[in-house]
């Protein structure tokens, strides 16, 4: 079943056609679903959408985590995978090592525990919030962390953390509100939100367009740029106090994107990977995302960080 939804952040129901895309992980990728743009506000987001995400979720939790594709890659976006993702989850304990806090962490969205465990071992005091059975089965089992399936059972438990972190899973959640109101009461009076979030407004998205691979609908409900994401988080008592783009995922979205291209349209030559473009693309992502195109502007890379802390810290 689907579902007509309206804007998140500005209420209005009214939306125009931004662009249509396949759902990459059907059979042949034959389900096709629109992404609109908000008449007033001009955010982005998928209308209609699926009803039941979990109808969704399920094949991209058991296909293509870590306990599958590390130990036995099949196809080319696994092996990409598998040489991406270890040294992704390096990056992201780094990041919060320069956080000024230490202390407890929660990760929302922790699928199979990967980063949780790599924080556990930098001596955090860990949890993590997966809604997926295998994914949090396999975290518990396999890592021995303490994953609970909803934030309702955070919130309930009253607990504070000091970091909490959501790697790609905010555009996920069909209440973006109320995530964030629930998400906001149980971080520490001095602590960080952490949100990565691809670009819907990058080099690389606005190169690729329905085949850019971090469009992920249906999965992806919302699509942000850096304006909305302030103004959501606004919204909800959140003051954004740093932002930072993610070389992994230019790299990441670049080359799954060309993938996906050359897949979609196997039966014509042209529509090959052409490995000059793609080098091209790869390059201006990046230099539009460096610190070097960045003086005196905001990131522009195709996948950004965003540092959220309660509106009234200083």
């Amino acid at each position: 079943m689907i579902e007509s939804t309206k804007c998140t952040i500005c209420g209005t129901e009214d939306n125009e056609h931004y662009l249509t895309s396949s759902d990459r992980l059907s059979p042949n990728e034959k389900d096709n679903y629109n992404i609109v743009s908000c008449t007033d506000c001009g955010f982005l987001y998928t209308n209609p959408r699926p009803v039941n995400q979990s109808d969704f979720l399920a094949p991209f939790i058991e296909g293509g985590d870590a306990f599958n594709l590390l130990a036995d890659p099949k196809s080319i976006s696994d092996w990409i995978f598998k040489i991406f993702h270890p040294a992704s989850v390096r990056w992201k304990r780094k990041t919060i090592d320069r956080l000024p806090t230490l202390g407890n962490l929660l990760d929302f969205g922790c699928r199979t525990g990967d980063f949780l465990f790599e924080m556990k071992r930098a001596k955090w005091e860990v949890m993590g919030i997966e809604a997926d059975e295998l994914g949090k089965d396999f975290a518990i089992s396999h890592y021995g962390l303490n994953v609970v399936s909803s934030l309702e059972e955070i919130v309930e438990r009253g607990e504070k953390f000091d970091v909490i972190t959501m790697w790609h899973t905010l555009g996920r959640v069909p209440d973006l509100n109320f995530t964030l109101s629930s998400l906001k009461s149980v971080l520490s009076k001095n602590g960080f939100l952490l949100v990565a979030l691809p670009n819907i407004l990058s080099y690389d998205a606005r190169k690729y367009k329905g085949d850019w691979i971090g469009l992920d609908l249906p999965r992806h409900l919302y699509h942000f740029d850096r304006s909305h994401l302030e103004k959501l988080a606004q919204n909800n008592g959140f003051r954004v106090v740093k932002q930072r783009n993610i070389f992994w995922d230019t790299l990441h979205n670049v080359f799954m994107s060309a993938l996906r291209r050359a897949r979609q349209h196997r039966w014509n030559a042209k529509w090959a990977i052409n490995w000059p473009l793609l080098f091209w693309t790869l390059a201006l992502s990046w230099i539009t995302g460096s610190k070097l195109f960045l003086f005196g502007r905001k990131c522009d890379g195709s996948g950004i960080l965003y540092y959220l802390t309660h509106e009234n810290n200083n």
